[in-house]
Formats: structure tokens, C-alpha cells, sequence
């Protein structure tokens, strides 16, 4: 992971963010596993912009092709991050209206399967009632979440239960001021 920001041409097609709490404690998600018998490791909540076509209709942009084709008509990183803290996190529209919101930026992200990209990363800081209510949440797109100290997630990590490539971009969003 790279912390500094990048000047590529291409689009940045992938949004992140790091949800805190009080006490810096930061929301990790489990994914849905993508194939069968898959058990998949916590990671922060992320997902793909999306496009919209010229009848109105809403499409993922998950290549650099496609989001080459459509720049002009990609969704805001604001769009993305409220669809896809609440599809992933369980974060909804009204909690991230609560909350304090910082951009992050452009880090350029290193995956186990699919190379570097970018993805454009903000910080939200929730509303304690509102991280409260999380714990108990199965979003649209997860198995489950948990609220983790990064010491804790520095462990899961070194257990394989956490993808170790996000730990730099939690250190860089706990490094902000509040």
C-alpha cells in the first residue's frame, strides 16, 4: 500500500473507507464469499463506482475499459461512499449525514489477486449512538461486522482473519486529527 497519492490518467473506480468510533476503534467487515466453501478474511468497507448509461440505469464499473468509456457519467466519490458504506457496513444515508466525514484520497492499494489500483479512501467518524447500533447489523453485502482496535486487527491479520493490505491506510486514517 502506498500512502502516497498517485497521478494516473485512468479513472479511480474503487471507494473505501475507514469507519471509526470513539476510542478509534474501526469497523471491519466479512464479505460474502465470492466462491463456495470460501471463508473470507475481514476487510474495510469498499466496493466499485458506478456509471450511469444513457438510459438512466446504474452499472458497476469494475474495469479500466469500462470506466475509461463512461468517465463522464461515473458517480461522485460522495454517491459511492454512501451507496457502499451502507451496502457493506450496514452505514446508512441518515448515519453519515451524523457523521464527520474526512476524504482520505487516491492510495494506490496492493490485492492479493488483482494487482495494484487505486481506490479513493474517507474516513468516517460515526455518531456513538450510531456505532452502537452497528454490532447487531448484517449489511446487504457482508457476512457480519465488528468494531477492532488495530492492535486487534494487527492480530487477526497475523492469524489470516484480517487482509493485512488495509492496515496502512487504518494507521493513515487514525494519524487524522478529529
Amino acid at each position: 500500500m502506498s500512502l502516497i497519492p498517485t497521478s494516473a490518467d485512468s479513472p479511480i473506480l474503487k471507494i473505501g473507507a475507514v469507519v471509526l468510533r470513539v476510542g478509534g476503534q474501526v469497523l471491519v467487515i466479512q464479505p460474502k464469499p465470492k466462491h463456495a466453501g470460501e471463508i473470507p478474511p475481514f476487510v474495510l468497507p469498499r466496493g466499485s463506482r458506478q456509471y450511469q448509461d444513457a438510459n438512466g440505469g446504474w452499472h458497476d464499473a469494475r474495469d479500466v475499459a469500462t470506466g475509461e468509456k463512461y468517465a463522464a457519467m461515473l458517480e461522485p466519490f460522495t454517491r459511492a461512499l454512501a451507496r457502499e458504506v451502507e451496502e457493506e457496513a450496514g452505514v446508512t444515508e441518515a448515519m453519515l449525514a451524523r457523521a464527520d466525514v474526512h476524504e482520505l484520497g487516491r492510495l494506490e492499494f496492493q490485492s492479493r489477486s488483482k494487482g495494484v489500483y487505486p481506490i479513493y479512501w474517507f474516513v468516517v467518524r460515526l455518531d456513538e449512538a450510531d456505532a452502537a447500533n452497528l454490532a447487531d447489523t448484517i449489511p446487504e453485502d457482508a457476512l457480519g461486522v465488528r468494531w477492532a482496535t488495530l492492535d486487534a486487527i494487527k492480530a487477526m491479520a497475523a492469524r489470516g482473519e484480517f487482509s493485512a493490505g488495509y492496515i496502512a491506510v487504518i494507521e493513515a486514517a487514525l494519524r487524522l486529527p478529529h
